[in-house]
């Protein structure tokens, strides 16, 4: 994205949530949902920049919405890393009372004091930060805390470091769900052909393996170029909703639509934003939310295959 495309992502976002546009829908949820993924993105960027980089799990339940925790931290961690030259950067958290504090930690170059409170102002960075950051981050990361109810904290070392921290309120860890279907009763629902375009590599794989498991031949893609092509073989599409290049689910299903390929289209999100189900929902597809739990799956399936049915 270019600079260009960035503060206008940016402004855009600062006018949406300054309009109160953003509806949070907190929950609990284990924490780890919302860090492990963001540590095995991050990493790889820290080593393509020569920088160490830790985390730490976490198996605490916390009360948050977690698409605009996941911004908060994606902010936090991409200063992290754009501001430390050498050195690392450590990403974990700590009990704090009744809450945790989910902390980003760097050996960057620090933030004279006198700077701290300015920096969450927008188009304000610090004196000593590098690179080319247009200083929108933190003031979308603080109005996003502000909305959840969620306090932001700072503490840094001119020429040191510094470490920019969430209090997130813990959550009780919620009693075990009814077991699920056994695997012979899941294995019950007709196989077919399946489509499935996912730019993360790791869920791909996943989803890939357990479609097979149930007897589904599957063609899985990273990117959109040939899936109009697959999908007219296909009996089934499940297209996550964020790809790249700013494509979305709803556009491939247009492009499938536009080549011809008629058939059912699950779009997956972690995205819980009331209007965006809506739309997914206008379109008549069916929307899944991430992390993708099996059971959801293979109930969405069995619908599909029982429209199929119906309209055959």
């Amino acid at each position: 994205m270019n600079a260009t495309e960035s503060l206008l992502g940016g402004l855009l976002d600062i006018a949406r949530l300054d309009g109160g546009q953003l509806d949070p829908q907190p929950r609990a949820l284990a924490l780890d949902e919302v860090l492990a993924p963001l540590a095995a993105e991050f990493a790889a960027l820290a080593n393509e920049r020569g920088l160490r980089f830790e985390a730490v799990t976490s198996r605490v339940w916390v009360q948050t919405d977690p698409h605009l925790l996941r911004r908060i931290l994606q902010n936090f961690l991409g200063n992290a890393l754009s501001h430390t030259e050498r050195g690392r950067v450590l990403f974990g958290c700590r009990r704090h009372g009744g809450d945790l504090r989910i902390e980003v930690w760097d050996t960057g170059p620090g933030i004279d004091p006198d700077e701290e409170r300015l920096i969450f102002e927008e188009f304000r960075r610090g004196g000593n930060a590098a690179g080319q950051g247009l200083g929108l981050g933190l003031a979308i990361a603080e109005r996003m805390a502000h909305l959840l109810g969620h306090r932001l904290s700072l503490r840094s070392w001119p020429g040191r470091g510094s470490v920019f921290a969430v209090h997130v309120p813990l959550a009780a860890v919620p009693r075990p769900a009814p077991a699920q279907p056994a695997a012979n009763e899941l294995d019950r629902i007709e196989g077919g052909s399946a489509l499935i375009v996912d730019n993360e590599a790791q869920a791909l794989a996943a989803l890939q393996q357990l479609l097979e498991s149930w007897g589904w031949q599957v063609v899985a893609l990273r990117t959109p170029e040939h899936a109009a092509a697959h999908a007219r073989a296909a009996d089934l599409a499940i297209f996550d909703y964020h790809l790249d290049a700013g494509r979305t689910g709803l556009d491939l299903h247009a492009a499938v639509r536009a080549a011809g390929a008629h058939l059912p289209v699950i779009i997956l999100t972690a995205d819980r934003d009331r209007a965006l189900r809506q739309r997914i929902q206008d379109a008549g597809l069916t929307v899944l939310y991430k992390p993708l739990k099996p059971l959801a799956l293979h109930q969405a399936l069995l619908r599909v295959r029982q429209i199929a049915a119906a309209q055959a």
